[in-house]
């Protein structure tokens, strides 16, 4: 039994490391421009991200010059190429970019001060979770959170392995400033994958501590009693501490997901015909683009899908904590934190246009295939095949 809480903590240690390299991956393309130390103070808190002004500042300008130069040598690209089509789609590309980006200069600029709130929030959280069990709990989650932040991981690595630095200084330029315009955009969902990825777990955390809890059989005595629904008020707290920051989370990143999606799909449509039309299939590395950004979206709703449903497991509760019905005090507390429940349902809906879930990825899915059905009799009406 030890050997196995062991290899859960160290699962849990090992993507509490991925979770802290992507975030220098994000800080190094300029996306997060906050700091992340240990808190020295005596709470329960183990880090705490604070402000660092100067970087904010660089990273700011840093984008700034680098999506001028992007749209800079778009236009000089553009008055090479005769295709339309092909043009349509690169425009469709820059615009999505340009909007991310101008996305990226409003969180930085006036909700700095709430996103360090909010993960600070965070880490206030999985501090409370662990002093409530005792110490023991360690790390990010279990098995199934290091599976997805490994292959988040890998799936961020292959943009540096596309890298094809070339002669000429000015290609370079052109190269590494359509990565760092292009990747920071898509770091918006990458940071809408970990921040439900983590309400996830702080749900999946906090629901088995409260099923051991009010599995362990009826209180014998009144002090036991006594007790017990002092730990179940602390749950409560927790779970309403946690709503509270979902909330806070999607009214920030609602509006910068939406975009990433639409910019996703209309990258997918470009890599595509690029593959098909231009390349004829040959090109492996665009195929693996392609995979990458469709693997982007499946994490982001398995991410949300985790958070979602174990949100839902809560109202499991009211079976679970009978024994509250001895205390009229205790019923109506259980019964209005139910009906807040219900009435605040943890839903991911962009806009309110539609639920990231597990159908949006049918839905990219069936839309690629679909395309490329299309590219397919487009090129052979252009005999290129």
């Amino acid at each position: 039994m030890s050997g196995k809480w062991r290899w859960k903590e160290n699962v849990g240690r090992i993507s509490g490391r991925l979770l802290y390299f992507m975030y220098r991956y994000s800080a190094f393309f300029g996306v997060f421009s906050f700091g992340v130390k240990r808190n020295d103070e005596a709470d329960c808190t183990p880090l705490v991200a604070y402000k660092r002004n100067w970087f904010k500042w660089f990273c700011l300008l840093t984008r700034f010059l680098c999506s001028s130069l992007y749209c800079y040598f778009y236009g000089v690209w553009a008055l090479r190429v005769s295709h339309g089509y092909l043009t349509m789609l690169f425009e469709m590309r820059l615009l999505g970019c340009l909007i991310c980006t101008i996305c990226i200069f409003v969180l930085q600029l006036f909700y700095h001060q709430k996103i360090i709130d909010l993960v600070n929030g965070f880490f206030r959280l999985f501090g409370r979770i662990h002093v409530l069990s005792g110490g023991q709990n360690n790390g990010f989650g279990n098995r199934l959170e290091m599976i997805l932040l490994s292959t988040k991981l890998l799936s961020l690595a292959y943009i540096i392995c596309l890298l094809h630095l070339k002669v000429t200084p000015m290609a370079i330029l052109t190269i590494l400033c359509d990565i760092y315009t292009s990747v920071g955009t898509s770091m918006i969902m990458h940071a809408c994958f970990v921040g439900y990825l983590s309400i996830g777990v702080l749900y999946s955390k906090l629901n088995q501590f409260a099923y051991k809890e009010f599995h362990s059989g009826k209180p014998q005595s009144l002090r036991e009693s006594r007790a017990m629904r002092l730990r179940l008020e602390e749950y409560l707290d927790i779970y309403d501490e946690i709503q509270e920051i979902s909330s806070k989370f999607q009214r920030i990143f609602e509006v910068p997901l939406f975009l990433t999606l639409v910019q996703s799909l209309s990258t997918m449509a470009l890599i595509s015909y690029d593959v098909i039309i231009r390349n004829g299939f040959r090109n492996l590395n665009l195929w693996g683009l392609l995979i990458k950004m469709f693997v982007d979206v499946l994490l982001l709703t398995l991410a949300v899908h985790s958070a979602v449903s174990n949100f839902r497991v809560i109202r499991r509760l009211s079976l679970e904590t009978y024994f509250v019905n001895q205390s009229k005090h205790q019923h109506r507390d259980m019964e209005m934190f139910l009906n807040r429940l219900h009435f605040n349902d943890l839903r991911v809906r962009p806009l309110g246009l539609f639920d990231v879930s597990n159908e949006l990825t049918l839905f990219f899915l069936s839309a690629m295939i679909t395309y490329l059905a299309f590219l397919l009799q487009y090129g052979v009406q252009l005999e290129q095949f």
